[in-house]
Formats: structure tokens, sequence, C-alpha cells
């Protein structure tokens, strides 16, 4: 490595400390120590320990339709950062990168982000600051996103979710915040069902990943030492069922020729993302994997918490439904009910209750 490099990595050696929100280094800095290909956005290392670098960049998130990089809304489980995967043009797949970041935790590899912070004095180098050791979400891993490729064909991507690892902690500037994507409606590009085989091989894949225990840290507590919260193997499984239930419903719209995609809502500085918006009838649905009273009130506080924004992206006439495995008890209907929200469930062969009533 020269000397210029390992001046700008703030290395004495051939280590480099990666301190969040202090460390500024470059792609080839870390591939001197580590290897790995500097042009991708998911770097896999060559050498030494097994690590992966994942890079954000906002400018040429732009240039290169990676547009979902940002902060998405805090919950209770800390901070969320959403990362486009990789692949320029066309569908997305699970290609070596975005497999290698998607099964990080089954074969033990930390992963680290890094959010590009302006030019090396002098050169066209992005300065890449590290934000911090993440994980991929073992609840919600990823969600799909549509855009225009950068030859202006509409393609789909995968959007994985990002935490911060267990007893990490994750350092953002005020600029990080902002999600490349605008508010809006974002419709689907046709392809409903390939989806349904991405999500049945993470799903597949996912379980065998249960061994490993994986942990999301909660809020931060500046007075003490932040513990792990371990997911349960059935609130995942449960995840990968409501993305599937959401896919199959959304290739049922495609069989009907019906435009569907998610109505993007800027709320506070974050980004929310609705479940399945049906632009041809003008509904919005929540999805969710369970018939049960917990799920149920879930989908209502949702959708009364987009339906004092959504309509500033919809035309007039925003009807919203739940979207259910099968069939809920009545007083649960009763509870959608009084709320204004219809119902959709799926028996195993049909869409009851699609078309919505009048």
């Amino acid at each position: 490595m020269s000397e210029v490099l390992r001046r700008l990595a703030g290395m004495p050696n051939d280590e480099l400390t990666l301190v969040p929100g202090k460390t500024v280094t470059t792609r080839a800095a870390l591939a001197a120590i580590y290897g790995g290909n500097t042009q991708a956005g998911i770097m896999l290392t060559s050498r030494k320990e097994r690590r992966i670098f994942v890079f954000s960049d906002k400018a040429a998130s732009r240039e290169n339709s990676y547009t979902f990089d940002g902060r998405a809304e805090d919950d209770e489980y800390g901070p969320l950062y959403t990362y486009t995967a990789s692949g320029r043009f066309g569908n997305q797949y699970w290609n070596r990168d975005n497999t290698g970041l998607r099964d990080h935790a089954l074969n033990g590899v930390p992963v680290s982000l890094f959010i590009g912070d302006g030019f090396v004095s002098g050169s066209q180098t992005t300065r890449q600051r590290y934000i911090g050791e993440v994980m991929v979400d073992p609840i919600k891993p990823f969600e799909f996103g549509w855009n225009n490729d950068s030859k202006g064909n509409r393609r789909r991507v995968i959007v994985f979710r990002l935490r911060p690892a267990p007893n990490a902690t994750l350092v953002f500037d005020p600029e990080d915040d902002v999600l490349v994507t605008p508010g809006g409606i974002e419709l689907a590009s046709p392809g409903a069902s390939e989806m349904l085989e991405l999500v049945a091989e993470a799903s597949s894949v996912a379980m065998a990943a249960f061994r490993v225990q994986p942990g999301i840290a909660p809020p931060e507590n500046v007075a003490q030492r932040a513990t792990v919260q371990v997911i349960a193997a059935t609130e995942r499984q449960v995840t990968y069922r409501e993305a599937e239930l959401r896919v199959k419903f959304e290739a049922y719209l495609e069989e009907l020729g019906s435009q569907y995609g998610v109505i993007r809502l800027p709320v506070e500085g974050r980004v929310l993302r609705t479940d399945t918006y049906d632009k041809t009838a003008n509904v919005l649905y929540e999805v969710k994997a369970l018939a049960d009273r917990q799920h149920v009130r879930q989908i209502v506080g949702q959708l009364m918490d987009y339906r004092r924004h959504a309509i500033r992206y919809v035309r007039d006439g925003l009807r919203y439904a739940a979207l259910l495995p099968s069939e809920p008890s009545n007083d649960l209907k009763d509870l959608l009910e009084s709320a204004d929200i219809q119902l959709v469930y799926f028996d195993g062969t049909h869409f009851v209750g699609h078309p919505l009533p009048e």
C-alpha cells in the first residue's frame, strides 16, 4: 500500500481501526488490507478474516439507479437503514454479492456500513465515512422496490433493511437521513411470479440461519450498554409468509391487468413505505401473515397512520383494506368494519372479498 493511502486511512501499519463516525477512508485503502472489488457497492473481502463492506453513496445512487439508500423510520429496534442491492441493469436477483449480504449471519460474516462523504482533496476518489457494524434485519431482511435503471428500463430491485449489529452503535450525520427516492406512488414492474421465487429462496436459507440466533440491538441507552434482543424463529417465519402472501396477491392483480405498487410517505425526515397499493381500484392494502387479534389491530393502526398522509399522492376516494391469509373471527371483522377497512383473505385458492364492493 502506498504511504498516501496509509495516511488517508489513518493506518500506522497494516491494521485499520474502524471507529463509527470518525474513520474516513477509501475503498482502495480497505481493499489493500482486506482484498475485494473496489468498484462494487457490496465488497466481499478476499483475504484475512472474512468481512463484508457495504458502500452507500447518494451521488452514485442517483447516477446508477440505486435509489433506496438512506435512513428509514426508526422503531422499537432502533435505527434502520435501507440499502439498494447490487445490479445496475434489469431486475435484481440473488447474485454473489446480494447472496453474501443476505446470508452473512448464517455464515458468521460481519458487515460494515460506509457512506460516501465527498472526495479526497484534489481527486475524484470518494471518501468513505464509517457508520458502524450492521446486520441484515432478521425479522424483515429485505423488501422490493421499483425504479428505472440508468438505461431508462423499468426494473425490480431488492432493498435490504440494515440494523445495528448486537452491541454496535451507528453514527449518522443529518444528511444521511433523507432517502434518494422522493415521496409518491411507486408502481411495480410486471413479474410478481418471479418475485415469489426470490422470496422462496430467501426463506429456505433463513430457516437454516435460525441456529445462529441473530439479534437486533434495541434503541441506544447512553447510560447503559445495549443488550441484544433475540428474534424468535417463528417471528421470522411469519414475516416470510407475509411476503409470500403479498407477492401472491400482486401476481393475482397482474393477471387482472391492474396497476399496483406502494406509496412512499415522507414523514418527519423519514419515508414510510406502505404495503400493496392497487392504483387501478384506488385501494391501499395492509398485509399480515396471521388473522389473529394482534395482527388485525396492527392493520388498523398502520392504515390510520397512512390515511393522514396518503391523500397527498392519490386521487380522491382512496379505500383501505386488510389482506389476510385466512378468514378472521366475526369480532375482528367488526373491528375492521368499525375502522372503515374492508377485508380480503386467501382461502387457499381464491382471494375472498376481491374485488371490493363499491
